[in-house]
Protein backbone atom coordinates (compact mmCIF):
# COMPACT_ATOMS: atom_id res chain seq x y z
CA UNK A 1 0.00 0.00 0.00
CA UNK A 2 1.56 3.20 -1.13
CA UNK A 3 0.35 6.70 -0.89
CA UNK A 4 -2.58 6.79 -3.28
CA UNK A 5 -3.94 10.05 -4.60
CA UNK A 6 -7.68 10.13 -5.31
CA UNK A 7 -8.58 10.76 -8.94
CA UNK A 8 -10.35 14.05 -8.17
CA UNK A 9 -7.38 15.41 -6.23
CA UNK A 10 -5.02 14.42 -9.02
CA UNK A 11 -7.16 16.25 -11.58
CA UNK A 12 -7.24 19.34 -9.38
CA UNK A 13 -3.44 19.29 -9.08
CA UNK A 14 -3.15 19.04 -12.85
CA UNK A 15 -5.50 22.02 -13.30
CA UNK A 16 -3.48 24.11 -10.84
CA UNK A 17 -0.26 23.16 -12.61
CA UNK A 18 -1.74 24.11 -15.98
CA UNK A 19 -2.95 27.47 -14.65
CA UNK A 20 0.49 28.27 -13.23
CA UNK A 21 2.21 27.23 -16.44
CA UNK A 22 -0.12 29.54 -18.37
CA UNK A 23 0.71 32.43 -16.03
CA UNK A 24 4.41 31.79 -16.59
CA UNK A 25 3.96 31.68 -20.36
CA UNK A 26 2.18 35.04 -20.44
CA UNK A 27 4.49 37.05 -18.20
CA UNK A 28 6.92 35.23 -15.89
CA UNK A 29 8.25 38.47 -14.37
CA UNK A 30 4.90 39.86 -13.26
CA UNK A 31 4.98 40.33 -9.47
CA UNK A 32 1.19 39.97 -9.38
CA UNK A 33 1.55 36.21 -9.87
CA UNK A 34 3.69 35.87 -6.73
CA UNK A 35 0.83 34.63 -4.49
CA UNK A 36 -0.15 32.04 -7.09
CA UNK A 37 3.41 30.78 -7.30
CA UNK A 38 3.72 30.63 -3.52
CA UNK A 39 0.50 28.62 -3.29
CA UNK A 40 1.78 26.34 -6.03
CA UNK A 41 4.96 25.66 -4.06
CA UNK A 42 2.80 24.63 -1.09
CA UNK A 43 0.81 22.36 -3.40
CA UNK A 44 4.01 20.82 -4.70
CA UNK A 45 5.22 20.14 -1.16
CA UNK A 46 1.97 18.46 -0.15
CA UNK A 47 1.78 16.34 -3.30
CA UNK A 48 5.52 15.58 -3.41
CA UNK A 49 5.90 16.92 -6.94
CA UNK A 50 7.80 19.85 -8.38
CA UNK A 51 7.90 22.26 -11.28
CA UNK A 52 11.38 23.55 -11.96
CA UNK A 53 10.15 26.42 -14.14
CA UNK A 54 7.64 27.66 -11.58
CA UNK A 55 10.11 27.40 -8.72
CA UNK A 56 12.85 29.22 -10.61
CA UNK A 57 10.41 31.95 -11.59
CA UNK A 58 9.43 32.39 -7.95
CA UNK A 59 13.08 32.69 -6.94
CA UNK A 60 13.68 35.29 -9.66
CA UNK A 61 10.71 37.32 -8.46
CA UNK A 62 12.04 37.18 -4.89
CA UNK A 63 15.37 38.55 -6.15
CA UNK A 64 13.68 41.46 -7.92
CA UNK A 65 11.36 42.47 -5.10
Amino acid sequence: MGREVPQQQQQQQQQVALAVEQLLAVNPYNPDILPDLENYVNEQASSQTYSLDANLCLLRLYQVI
